[in-house]
């Protein structure tokens, strides 16, 4: 009885689960199904080489919040994060926002490296691809090496570059869904007209992080009705990208490429009735370039306009940039032409230090006046957005006379919406989400899925600041544990390609000979111990005859302990004690 009882307990012992080589903590959207199950696999596959992986889910404001406040880098457990989700919309027309997500000049909060990504050379690359080249051929071999280093780094793994939906009310008409609202000045509803008073209803996963445009992360669509950049980026019928003057009316490159002049349009107003001018544009780069700002779109700009000494304006419609070296026009044009690049209106702002900007009652709670076809009526945070037509826009009166936002966190409580009328379209919302209801929504005759090729990408970031991440092979170890097949079959249902890294596969500077993602336990195993992490799961294994001996030796240690025991029992009998 004594053998069999200890044989037990031996079992037992080995049949526990030895101590993981190290804890991480993946903090996902709590209002995500997506970000749940691929966390949920990727702890399922990470424990099996002794990682352990604690999923945090937090509301989705208050993540954000996390991430571009630079809290993200005190690590999970401290207030930040290891692990967590990005999803990222890039310009078509060029490699805008590579230097703020990627460059150590963009870490958070400076800009949107929300990894800590520090890598010189890296660095380097980027920008001299950016703006120290202007040469295509050049910049394309540039691009290709900083890809060679961003796999050999393993800063973040990229998931998916996806296609995206907006389930939409057809209705709604004129309306380029890949241009995310850009374009609401050439909306028109079936069946109204222009003395119809006419109204849209967009449904946004969450509610804007800003109400000035240069704090607007998780608003994009929202600004977009309110402003007007100096080119505004469209796309043609058959699918190019590309940008369209916006309030800059023209503009001209010299010989050696050193110098570009800007034409502004001398009919633009702000929505109070006050001129738009070159001041109004000098004014907003000024606050950017100033770090006090906080604006994340400084390492960007930066990469344009060093200085502001190397811009003048010679009359009210006229400004002269004079470049360090010679620059691509197509990418400086880029830089200007994204929603970051939006300019402010002076007379308003002019009064406030940069410091206070992301403070102010006009980033927090009224707005500003925009240039764009519709002036925003009314803010209620984490509830909806007004806006109302801008009669003395220069693109001529819009058709829509009311557009409101309502945030609505939950994809199916958007879809019902959508069902019953009350919403006519919706942005951010998953894929993976709205994918299983395709069929469904495409089947009402009153409704189509939306589907397109967006300008995006989604991400597994690592914080690199981590000390157990800040080792490449670590990073590239999890890499090698992500089930991706699972992850694109199942989870993204198909919905977008299996990339090879940041750089979009249609875009010109994708390197195609960059290894694609591969699923491969045994490789993520060899870069544990060549990160100095010992086999996992141990390798001492009892050999049979090992067994025997720890058998029989426990047989014999459970006989005497009985036989002891019994020894007291007779003794305490015995002798009454």
């Amino acid at each position: 009885m004594s053998l069999i009882a200890m044989q037990s307990s031996n079992t037992v012992l080995a049949q526990e689960e030895p101590e993981p080589l190290f804890s991480l903590y993946f903090t996902i959207n709590a209002a995500s199904s997506e970000q749940l199950a691929i966390a949920n696999s990727m702890k399922a596959e990470l424990a099996k080489i002794g990682i352990e992986v604690i999923i945090e889910q937090m509301e989705g404001g208050a993540l954000t919040e996390m991430l571009y406040s630079g809290d993200v880098l005190k690590g999970g457990g401290h207030g930040g994060s290891d692990m967590y989700f990005m999803g990222s919309w890039w310009m078509p027309t060029d490699y805008l926002w590579y230097i703020g997500c990627f460059a150590s000049e963009g870490i958070v909060p400076a800009g949107w490296n929300t990894m800590g990504w520090n890598n010189g050379e890296a660095d380097l690359l980027l920008k001299n691809a950016m703006n120290k080249e202007y040469d295509q051929e050049k910049r394309t071999e540039l691009m290709h090496k900083w890809q060679e280093l961003f796999y050999e780094d393993m800063p973040a793994y990229v998931t998916l570059e996806a296609y995206w939906a907006e389930p939409n009310n057809i209705r709604l008409e004129n309306r380029k869904i890949a241009v995310q609202c850009w374009d609401i000045n050439k909306w028109t509803l079936a069946g109204k007209t222009e003395q119809d008073d006419t109204t849209v209803r967009m449904a946004a996963i969450r509610d804007v992080r800003g109400l000035n445009p240069l704090f607007m992360n998780g608003g994009s669509a929202q600004m977009r009705v309110m402003f007007r950049q100096l080119w505004n980026k469209e796309l043609t019928d058959d699918g190019t990208w590309y940008l369209a003057n916006g309030l800059a009316e023209s503009e001209e490159q010299s010989e050696d490429a050193k110098t570009i002049t800007i034409n502004l349009r001398d009919d633009v107003l702000w929505h109070d009735g006050e001129p738009f001018t070159a001041e109004d544009v000098l004014f907003t780069w000024e606050g950017i370039l100033d770090p006090d700002t906080f604006c994340q779109f400084y390492g960007d700009l930066k990469s344009i306009i060093p200085s502001m000494d190397a811009v003048e304006s010679p009359d009210p419609y006229t400004i002269i940039v004079h470049l360090e070296q010679p620059m691509s026009l197509n990418y400086f044009k880029t830089v200007l032409g994204s929603a970051w690049g939006l300019p402010l209106p002076k007379h308003i702002l002019k009064d406030v230090p940069h410091s206070e900007w992301q403070t102010h009652e006009t980033n927090t709670k009224i707005g500003l006046p925009g240039t764009g076809p519709m002036k925003l009526v009314t803010y209620e945070p984490d509830s909806y957005i007004e806006y109302e037509a801008f009669d003395d826009f220069y693109g001529g009166r819009p058709f829509i006379d009311h557009f409101i936002v309502e945030t609505i966190p939950e994809t199916t409580t958007y879809l019902a919406a959508l069902e019953k009328g009350d919403i006519d379209f919706g942005y951010y919302y998953p894929i993976s989400e709205l994918a299983p209801e395709k069929d469904r929504i495409n089947s009402n005759p009153e409704l189509d899925f939306g589907l397109f090729d967006a300008v995006r990408s989604s991400w597994i970031c690592f914080n690199n600041k981590n000390p157990i991440l800040s080792n490449p092979n670590v990073r590239k170890a999890i890499s090698y544990m992500i089930p991706i097949d699972h992850l694109y079959e199942d989870i993204y249902f198909e919905n977008g390609k299996i990339p090879n890294g940041p750089v979009l596969s249609t875009t010109w500077g994708w390197n195609p000979d960059i290894p694609f993602p591969e699923y491969n336990p045994e490789k993520a195993k060899e870069l544990l111990l060549e990160a100095g992490y010992p086999d996992w799961p141990p390798t001492e294994e009892e050999t049979p005859e090992q067994y025997t001996m720890v058998t029989i030796a426990s047989g014999i240690i459970g006989s005497i302990l009985i036989g002891g025991i019994a020894s007291y029992i007779l003794l305490k009998k015995k002798h009454g004690f």
